[in-house]
């Protein structure tokens, strides 16, 4: 059966998102645009499967989703499905349990296709697990909840939702957890990692604080502040007023809002010694080197587009307990 009780413990079985591919953007008119969208695509790729072969160097055996790209499978209506790119937002593991939202493809109301889990949810039944279906617009992820054994850490949003109805949830699906629900204003691991039982590294203007646990606040890095950031970044050299246009007409629903996170505590803990980022922040490192911890770093090159560290992109689905 696949468990995971501390989202510190080794890692053992990781799925990992994905993207579409290239051609799916073969219909955008404008040439600049279809040239973004597909470098973005390209890129994104290639760095998923350099984030597998880093997981599978460690033992970690990877999952990804098996996706459509063809147009007519990827839109409903006039709307463009995202891609499974950051699955931790749609699931989580805590203990044996396994959450995630049914494995349809709803197109008369709510609109979205969950079909990609299909072979996870087979996965899971092959292995004894219990299956918790997200119902009722309550979505429990481990994007918002961190695994701490015998404590569940929550987070909040921004939009006044206090997230009551998840922590509702967690209590009565595992009565003898403590639940604490933390002010983290958008989705926790976007503001904090907790690298052990007693040690929180977090977004250095957060104050809110973890009970019982010492709180790290980790600097920005020098040079790579973006003030002017709210919803996404990219490069110039692929960036333009016309890709912008495009975003906001047709896919903004694809992207979050980057600057609620904090990507260099966005990182994926292997096991007690080693840790995946996406970003070298060295004074990270160096606080991660005082607990035995070496960093291997993925770049993801498009982070600040789709608003997803390694954190984000992966979801664990069993460690070693």
């Amino acid at each position: 059966m696949l468990r995971v009780e501390h989202h510190w413990d080794p890692l053992q079985v990781c799925l990992v998102g994905t993207t579409y591919d290239p051609k799916l953007y073969d219909f955008v008119q404008s040439t600049t645009v279809r040239k973004t969208l597909q470098t973005i695509s390209e890129q994104t790729l290639e760095d998923l499967e350099n984030l597998c072969n880093v997981l599978e160097s460690f033992g970690v055996e990877t999952h990804q989703p098996n996706i459509s790209s063809a147009f007519s499978d990827v839109t409903m209506g006039d709307k463009m499905l995202p891609a499974p790119l950051t699955p931790r937002d749609y699931t989580a593991m805590i203990d044996s349990v396994w959450f995630m939202p049914e494995a349809v493809r709803e197109e008369e109301m709510a609109q979205y296709d969950y079909t990609w889990l299909k072979p996870i949810e087979q996965l899971m039944h092959k292995h004894g697990n219990t299956v918790h279906y997200n119902t009722n617009g309550i979505i429990i992820d481990s994007a918002m909840v961190h695994r701490c054994g015998d404590t569940l850490l929550v987070g909040n949003w921004t939009d006044g939702d206090d997230n009551s109805a998840t922590v509702d949830v967690l209590q009565k699906t595992f009565p003898n957890k403590t639940v604490h629900l933390l002010d983290t204003q958008g989705h926790l691991d976007g503001v904090l990692c907790q690298i052990n039982c007693n040690t929180v590294l977090h977004r250095p203007d957060w104050t809110d604080g973890v009970p019982g646990c010492n709180s790290i606040p980790i600097p920005h890095r020098k040079g790579t502040a973006h003030p002017h950031i709210e919803k996404y970044w990219l490069p110039e050299y692929i960036n333009s007023v016309e890709f912008e246009n495009f975003v906001e007409e047709n896919i903004t629903h694809w992207i979050g809002h980057v600057s609620e996170t904090f990507i260099d505590v966005n990182m994926l803990i292997v096991d007690k010694y080693n840790v995946i980022m996406s970003v070298e922040n060295p004074e990270l490192i160096k606080i991660l080197e005082t607990f035995n911890i070496s960093v291997t770093v993925v770049p993801l090159r498009n982070q600040l587009f789709w608003d997803g560290g390694i954190h984000c992109v992966t979801s664990d689905m069993d460690r070693a307990c």
